[in-house]
Formats: structure tokens, sequence, C-alpha cells
């Protein structure tokens, strides 16, 4: 029997609720009440990263990465950086520093890294500093 996901999500989603995509991903991605479908994840957390949830942006982007498509990870990173999402500081340093979808530059890499250490990032960023 193939399972389905949570009407109340399902409706949520549907009528461009954030929170209800961002659910939605999650449990296809994980398989918590359903089928687990990587493509099915993706596509609700693109809808909600583009609906403005910094946390869908975060995802998709470990998601993007993780594929090695290094391009979209910068984006959906970006997308959450211009929330002050503190994560996402942390990762385009990263991104930046390994010239991993953009061009090496170890300049940007410390702006990115710089601001991540102003919030809850200090650890990892310091650590790449010390250099």
């Amino acid at each position: 029997m193939k399972k389905k996901p949570s009407l109340f999500y399902l409706k949520a989603a549907n009528q461009d609720h954030e929170g209800g995509c961002f659910s939605l991903a999650e449990m296809y991605e994980s398989g918590w009440g359903v089928e687990a479908n990587k493509e099915e994840a993706k596509n609700w957390y693109k809808k909600a990263a583009n609906l403005g949830d910094p946390d869908a942006q975060m995802s998709l982007g470990r998601i993007y990465v993780a594929e090695k498509n290094y391009g979209d990870g910068y984006k959906y990173y970006h997308m959450a950086s211009l929330q002050n999402y503190h994560e996402a500081y942390y990762e385009l340093g990263l991104l930046y520093e390994n010239g991993l979808g953009r061009p090496q530059d170890h300049k940007q890499a410390r702006v990115w890294y710089d601001k991540a250490i102003d919030l809850e990032q200090a650890r990892e960023a310091l650590l790449r500093l010390k250099d």
C-alpha cells in the first residue's frame, strides 16, 4: 500500500503556505509518513524556498551541493543569506574558499566567514581563518 502525505500539509502546500511546502519536502526527503522520494522533496523545497522559507533554501542548497550542483547550491544559500540565515554565511564561505559554484576567492570567503563569526558559526569559521 502506497503511503500518502498528510492532507493537512498537502492542502496548506497547495495554497502556497511555505510551512506546508517545507513540511511535505521534509516528509518526502526522510520517508516520514510517505515513501521517500528525493525529486518530490526537491520540488516541495523549491516551492517553499521561492515563497521565502530560509529553512527550505538551506535544505535545497545542501541537496544541490551533495549532488555537486554547486551553482544551484550557491543560489539557494545566497537566498537564505539575504534573510540573515547564519548557516548560509558559513556555507557560502566554504563554496568561495574551495571554488565550488564560484571562482575560488579567499577574500570573498573571508567576507562570508566574518559574517558567520558575527553570528553563530564562530567556532567553525575561526578554525578556517587561523591559516
